[in-house]
């Protein structure tokens, strides 16, 4: 790619230096983040797996899983997250390593976890369906939605966004 990069005719020759760094740290950084990667992909693969096949189920008026608005993680695995970006500010070696990819696979299912309290703000408040699809799309095709999504997720662990409200006698 770096050859292919360099070797066209618009392509100043003043940033192939920066361009080599970059293809080289690429290099270097792709191997390490491989397996978080693949644990992302998988996960997504089951999501839309189960998605998918809970839509199908429920036409049949079979259920196999609950719906995804009340999809929730156990809340032991924010502290495998903290202890995970710890291990990233440790010395180089296994342990950074280690961490971006624990960091990676929860941010995953964090991501999905605030998706899930997502739609169920979208069921509490009656959002009509075009507009909560142009908001997933939205959502999902630029990157800060989808970190908020992460955040959102983790946040939902310690104050609860699906809780039911209670009807206090007035």
């Amino acid at each position: 790619a770096f050859d292919a990069y360099s070797k066209a005719p618009d392509f100043p020759a003043k940033s192939k230096p920066e361009l080599r760094a970059v293809f080289t740290r690429m290099r270097h950084m792709v191997p390490k983040v491989f397996p978080g990667a693949l644990v992302i992909s998988a996960v997504f693969t089951i999501w839309l797996n189960m998605l998918l096949i809970n839509s199908l189920l429920k036409r049949s008026q079979i259920q196999a899983w609950e719906e995804f608005q009340f999809w929730r993680l156990p809340d032991f695995l924010v502290w495998l997250l903290i202890g995970a970006i710890l291990l990233l500010f440790g010395p180089s070696g296994f342990l950074p390593v280690l961490g971006i990819n624990i960091v990676l696979a929860l941010s995953a299912l964090y991501f999905f976890q605030g998706l899930a309290v997502v739609t169920s703000l979208f069921g509490r408040w009656s959002i009509p369906r075009p507009i909560k699809f142009l908001i997933f799309f939205v959502i999902t095709i630029q990157a800060y939605g989808i970190v908020l999504l992460a955040i959102l997720g983790v946040a939902d662990t310690w104050i609860s966004f699906r809780k039911p409200k209670l009807n206090q006698p007035g």
